[in-house]
């Protein structure tokens, strides 16, 4: 094992019996080196940090206020480095085969596998240690932390974030439902950590957060229903609507981070259009717009829904695009098409 995995790094520390082997590496490869330990026996508990990350956070003088998501919030790479947003990761496996959210797989490897793999994937929420670690790490650099989650309905996510704060008692942390998730959850923790950059207190901070869970909304077609289905997200009668009558569902969230049915629409042939004018009736055209889009494997028609949104009477004062992730693409599979809206101000 130490040979196999000798070249894919350094710094290695191998360590155990032949029975059970703890590893540590430094690599640019994890997956590769996933892959290779999978051959020798059953892998488990594994972990990714970022160095590259951790090294710039302990460089820089010490800030008042980190923000934390969780990796079921779709944000641009560009904003995540823009305003220092922190992300732990979930995890999902094809089989016995596991891979951590947006760092051991990428979307488009994601969809590659979801293509071949005869195994549907499930996903699972980061341990209490996971967010442990990540939340000692930046308690060291930053005077407190904000930590925004994929829903408690929908995750069992939220509740690892808490258990793990009750282990640091003397760290200032505030843990939100963020009641929303994907494009949602990633406009949220975008406006949060923006205010935290500009140099809010914390007590400011959580306020804008609050303030962005409660004015942003999410809208989603899916192409097929029967993986958000299957994952227990959507009754099974949505799909039956959908079948029967022909027609596209429009998903969004409650404000208790349930998905629901936010309504309909005729046009299979070009979903893309017909999401932007379903949506277009649905908003107030007289409010301005900061907007995310994220995508399975559709750019060209994220790209086409920003430019038909403002010919149909939006005012849009930013839109961003970006891939769903893994987690996320798991449930919407691929072709899936997802707007978040808030009113301009906030980001």
């Amino acid at each position: 094992l130490r040979e196999a995995v000798m070249g894919l790094g350094n710094s290695l520390i191998l360590g155990g019996s032949k029975e059970r082997v703890r590893l540590h590496i430094h690599t640019d490869e994890p997956q590769a080196v996933f892959d290779v330990v999978r051959t020798y026996g059953q892998l488990a508990g594994e972990k990714v940090d970022d160095m590259q990350r951790q090294t710039a956070t302990a460089q820089t003088a010490r800030r008042r206020v980190a923000v934390v998501t969780d990796s079921t919030a779709d944000i641009p790479a560009a904003l995540i480095e823009a305003y220092d947003i922190h992300l732990v990761p979930l995890k999902l496996h094809f089989g016995n085969k596991g891979y951590v959210d947006k760092v051991s797989i990428t979307p488009d490897e994601f969809f590659q596998e979801l293509a071949t793999n005869p195994h549907h994937p499930h996903t699972s929420q980061p341990t209490p240690g996971d967010f442990w670690r990540t939340y000692q790490f930046l308690a060291s650099h930053y005077d407190s932390i904000v930590s925004l989650h994929v829903p408690r309905v929908l995750s069992g996510t939220l509740q690892s974030a808490e258990n793990a704060v009750m282990r640091l008692p003397d760290a200032h942390i505030t843990v939100l439902d963020g009641y929303n998730a994907t494009v949602g959850l990633g406009l949220i923790t975008a406006t949060a950590a923006k205010a935290a950059k500009e140099g809010k207190s914390h007590e400011e901070v959580v306020a804008v957060a609050r303030a962005a869970i409660n004015r942003t909304v999410f809208y989603a077609v899916v192409k097929d229903l029967s993986s958000v289905v299957r994952g227990g997200r959507v009754p099974p009668v949505y799909k039956t609507i959908a079948d029967v009558l022909r027609v596209v569902l429009v998903l969004s969230m409650t404000t208790k981070g349930k998905v629901k049915l936010a309504g309909v629409f005729f046009g299979r042939r070009d979903t893309t259009r017909g999401l932007a004018k379903w949506v277009a009736r649905h908003v107030d055209l007289e409010q301005t717009y900061d907007i995310f889009i994220s995508h399975s494997q559709s750019q060209e028609e994220a790209q086409r829904l920003a430019g038909l949104l403002p010919e149909l009477g939006l005012r849009i004062s930013q839109v961003h695009i970006t891939d769903t992730g893994a987690v996320i693409g798991a449930h919407a599979g691929l072709g899936s098409l997802i707007l978040a809206l808030q009113p301009a101000g906030l980001l």
